[in-house]
């Protein structure tokens, strides 16, 4: 999160981030690219996150099998979670 100071992670939750080095990047004209507006955030994830506890979220997360790789075998979220800065 140091690289992210802006970011608030109590309202968003932890995100892993991946770096990606391409060799090769292709393009197409895009014609058949539908057009697509950002109209806002979902409310969903921030409130579902709000309802946790450290402890509630590591217990979520130590049931899930596909918490510590990603589905391509990239390092997920290490396990425990670090504890989440509380807003007061």
């Amino acid at each position: 999160m140091r690289h992210f100071p802006a970011i608030d992670p109590s309202r968003h939750g932890l995100r892993a981030i991946i770096v990606v080095t391409a060799e090769k990047i292709r393009d197409t004209c895009g014609y058949a690219v539908p057009f697509m507006t950002y109209e806002g955030d979902r409310p969903l994830h921030g409130s579902r996150f709000e309802r946790e506890t450290d402890e509630s979220l590591g217990a979520y997360f130590h049931k899930k099998e596909h918490v510590a790789t990603s589905i391509d075998g990239l390092p997920g979220l290490p396990l425990p979670l670090p504890p989440l800065p509380r807003t007061t």
